[in-house]
């Protein structure tokens, strides 16, 4: 075996190397793409219930008389801005 066979093999090697972290690469697109439209849409559904909650009256005491409270809160796509 001499110099240019190792050669070649390094070459062939490096070649089967690159090859192998691009399909790493690619399996790790592939399992990650749907990630950003599932955390969109748990956001819209928090963003559901909180509006909900928000239809309900919030109770308070205010100077021995009870009273409703309006204080809306910020939706989730402005507090993630």
């Amino acid at each position: 075996m001499g110099r240019s066979d190792i050669e070649g093999a390094l070459r062939r090697f490096d070649k089967l190397t690159l090859e192998e972290s691009r399909m790493a690469v690619a399996q790790g697109l592939k399992a990650t793409d749907g990630v950003g439209n599932d955390v969109r849409d748990v956001g819209d559904k928090v963003d559901a219930v909180l509006d909900g909650a928000e239809l309900m009256p919030r109770w308070r005491k205010h100077e021995g008389r009870v009273t409703t409270s309006s204080k809306g809160r910020k939706r989730h796509s402005e507090r993630c801005k």
